[in-house]
């Protein structure tokens, strides 16, 4: 699953979110392509590459913060809180 989403992000999302379009559509797309790295944030965590999970969480995070979307930006967080609790990352769980 996690690679056919990055095939479709790197394929598809990406140029999108690099072409000239109103801030309307601009948020849009950021909201749509954070929650599919996200998603794919979540398969890397099932086959346990918390290294590769958490850079696609941040990535979202950073993509839900451009979408001004707030619920999900608080969504892309409690992914990280709980990797850093399932990896005994207490500190960092609280970082957040």
């Amino acid at each position: 699953t996690r690679s056919r989403i990055v095939r479709f992000l790197n394929a598809e999302a990406a140029p999108l979110l690099r072409g000239g379009h109103s801030d309307a559509l601009g948020r849009s797309l950021h909201r749509a392509t954070a929650g599919l790295v996200a998603v794919a944030g979540i398969c890397a965590y099932d086959s346990d590459a918390h290294g590769l999970a958490q850079r696609y969480f941040h990535q979202a995070l950073r993509l839900a913060k451009s979408s001004g979307d707030r619920g999900l930006g608080g969504y892309v967080i409690a992914l990280l809180v709980t990797q850093s609790l399932f990896l005994g990352d207490y500190r960092r769980s609280i970082a957040f």
